[in-house]
């Protein structure tokens, strides 16, 4: 039996075919906001004819913003081939969105686009001044109470670009940024979304062409910072990577009795875990030996991270005694045994673990042939404390330390250093700071705050800072003890009520002096290197 055949219904079938033209796709603006009509060419009536275009502009910017609305140019024309200048500004919520072939990740996104009909036109006449019109008052939406999240009215201004990059350059957190704009201009409509754009054009114009891999290794070429890299193979992909700060250099070489290691992770777009190597300085003081971007954690990354930072000792013979890092950390956290102080309190720990958990063997089992037994030397205080750790049995120094890679460091020029940061403590503080140094990396200091009255007792109020190269330490001064002079700068910039400050140290500073004059003999000093007195 043969098939009915198919029969197309049409809407009229008197009517000719009609070709379907296919439009763009277009996003429509939604149907409630059709309804709403608000006039505000009232704002824009009294314009008064302008010679200069620019100025008619943002006279018109002004207006709108008083409005609650912000303007663009639609279309403007300079003139060229005899023809008349004009330009036609409109409401930025003008116009529809094309959808873009790349669909956003959000589908419930909403838009700005309403198809608004608000149009100026500015015409420039015979007597070569501009003249603004009112094409169309109306907008299809509502006003702004508040023109926050506006692209258009926060964007940047070039003075405020050149602040965002400065404080970019100086590692100021985009937070802060915004503060100082804020303060600096209070009606500034700008968004962090804006600050965050300004500051990638900012990295992006200093990186240049080069990728961010290869921006590290110009910036360690350039700082004589000591790199290493391995390959993949005969390619010329990068695996892993090792860098070290001179300093660290010096400073592991001198302190390298106890080193602490951990790995990061959300510092690159590459998501490569960051090792980071810490040590501990004579005065429990944390720094950075070296840092590495490692392929994954894996142990023949690790092990050629270590082999890197092992030559950076000049001394093969000198290498450290304690190396802390993470094995299973919340499982040997709590083992009972942890804290057993010799080998019968671990037997005895290891019977009551047994106990406790006797209905879970396989947890047990677990526990003893993953931690227990293969490296209890290396966490049971039994053990660890038989080894000169200098207090450092956990990571923490060295979780610590992932704030500087992820934060950065500012540069050095922007680091305080004396006597701005004596006058700092000082002054913020309300107590002397006294800075004891050698005569070849400086001169000592007694730093007294510029404003303020001492109290009864300043005398007790003392904080002393010893200074070595590129470190210092806290120095803790006998009662009565001689002190250096003060600041010349104190003597210059102190508030009237802070005179009586050096009243009472007057005593101990020239003890102070006369101990110098003893010490120094017939030594040059720094001051008279240009007019030496002779003494004959």
């Amino acid at each position: 039996m043969a098939e009915p055949p198919t029969i197309e219904l049409k809407p009229n079938i008197d009517e000719p075919d009609i070709p379907v033209v296919v439009q763009p796709n277009v996003v429509e603006p939604d149907d409630e906001q059709s309804n709403v009509v608000v006039d505000t060419g009232k704002y824009f009536v009294n314009c008064e004819k302008m010679k200069v275009r620019a100025v008619m502009i943002d006279w018109c910017k002004r207006q709108a913003l008083i409005a609650g609305f912000s303007i663009v140019i639609w279309k403007s024309d300079n003139g060229a081939y005899n023809r008349k200048k004009f330009i036609i500004l409109g409401c930025e919520r003008g116009g529809v969105y094309k959808e873009r072939k790349k669909k956003s990740k959000k589908e419930d996104t909403a838009m700005r686009k309403t198809l608004c009909p608000f149009r100026l036109r500015g015409y420039y006449l015979a007597s070569e001044q501009w003249s603004l019109s009112v094409v169309c008052g109306e907008h299809n939406h509502e006003m702004s109470k508040t023109l926050e999240g506006h692209l258009l009215v926060g964007r940047l201004k070039p003075e405020e670009k050149e602040c965002v990059r400065e404080l970019t350059k100086n590692l100021v957190a985009p937070k802060n940024i915004m503060t100082m704009l804020k303060g600096r201009n209070p009606g500034s409509k700008t968004n962090m979304k804006q600050i965050y754009n300004a500051r990638q054009r900012f990295k992006t114009d200093v990186r240049g062409e080069l990728s961010e891999l290869q921006h590290l290794l110009k910036c360690c070429e350039t700082h004589k910072y000591f790199h290493k890299c391995r390959i993949i193979g005969d390619s010329a992909t990068i695996q892993d990577i090792f860098w070290a700060h001179p300093e660290s250099i010096k400073l592991f070489n001198t302190f390298p009795t106890v080193l602490m290691m951990d790995s990061t992770y959300k510092t690159n777009k590459y998501k490569m875990p960051l090792f980071e190597i810490v040590g501990v300085t004579s005065t429990e003081e944390s720094y950075n030996v070296g840092f590495a971007y490692i392929a994954n954690e894996k142990e023949d990354n690790f092990v050629w991270g270590l082999e890197t930072c092992k030559s950076l000792l000049i001394s093969k013979e000198t290498f450290p005694k304690v190396i802390v890092t993470n094995r299973d950390k919340s499982l040997i956290d709590e083992c009972c045994c942890k804290d057993s102080t010799s080998e019968e309190s671990y037997t005895t720990a290891v019977v009551d673990f047994r106990k406790v958990f006797e209905n879970f063997p396989n947890f047990v089992k677990y526990v003893e042939t993953t931690v227990l037994d293969p490296v209890k030397e290396k966490f049971v205080s039994g053990w660890t404390d038989s080894v000169m750790h200098i207090g450092n049995t956990t990571t923490n120094r060295v979780e610590s330390q992932h704030v500087m890679p992820k934060s950065g460091v500012a540069p050095v020029e922007n680091w305080f250093t004396f006597p701005d940061t004596g006058h700092i403590l000082a002054t913020a503080y309300n107590r002397v700071v006294v800075e004891l140094t050698t005569h070849r990396i400086g001169h000592s200091e007694t730093f007294l705050p510029i404003r303020g009255r001492p109290p009864l007792d300043s005398s007790s109020r003392i904080m002393c800072v010893g200074m070595v190269p590129n470190h210092c330490v806290y120095v803790k001064l006998k009662s009565g003890c001689p002190l250096p002079p003060s600041c010349k700068e104190w003597k210059t910039h102190r508030a009237p009520e802070a005179e009586s400050w050096e009243d009472t140290f007057l005593d101990r500073m020239t003890k102070f002096d006369e101990l110098m004059k003893n010490e120094k003999g017939d030594m040059e000093l720094e001051t008279n290197k240009d007019d030496p007195i002779i003494v004959d």
